[in-house]
C-alpha cells in the first residue's frame, strides 16, 4: 500500500492541498499484489491524511476477499487431476483479471 500526492490541471474537479507535501491537488492511495499488480485505487482530495485514506482502502478491500469463492465452480475441488484444478484457478484469475482491465 502506497499513497501518492499530485498535481492536477487546471480543469477543475476535487482536489485540495497536502501540507506536508505543498501540494494542491489530489491524493491516490494504491494497493497492489506481491506481483505489483493493482488490486485497489482510492483517489481523493490532497488534503485527506494518510491514514484516513488507507482505511478507506482497507474497507474497500474487506469486500473484495475471498475471489475464488465467487466462482461456484471453485467452491469445491471438482477435478480429478491437481493439474487440471490448478488449470481452473488460472481460468478464474484470468477473468477476474480481464474484468478489472476492462472497468479502466
Amino acid at each position: 500500500m502506497d499513497s501518492q500526492s499530485v498535481k492536477t490541471a487546471n480543469h477543475g474537479g476535487i482536489r485540495g492541498y497536502d501540507a506536508g507535501k505543498r501540494v494542491v491537488g489530489r491524493k491516490r492511495h494504491l494497493l497492489v499484489d506481491s506481483l505489483g499488480l493493482i488490486l485497489l485505487v482510492v483517489v481523493h482530495p490532497a488534503n485527506l491524511q494518510d491514514r484516513d485514506g488507507a482505511k478507506i482502502l482497507l474497507r474497500l478491500l474487506t469486500e473484495r476477499f475471498g475471489w475464488l469463492s465467487k466462482y461456484r465452480r471453485m467452491s469445491k475441488d471438482y477435478e480429478t487431476t491437481t493439474e487440471s484444478s490448478v488449470a481452473m484457478i488460472h481460468i478464474g484469475m484470468t477473468r477476474l483479471m480481464l474484468n478489472r482491465a476492462a472497468r479502466f
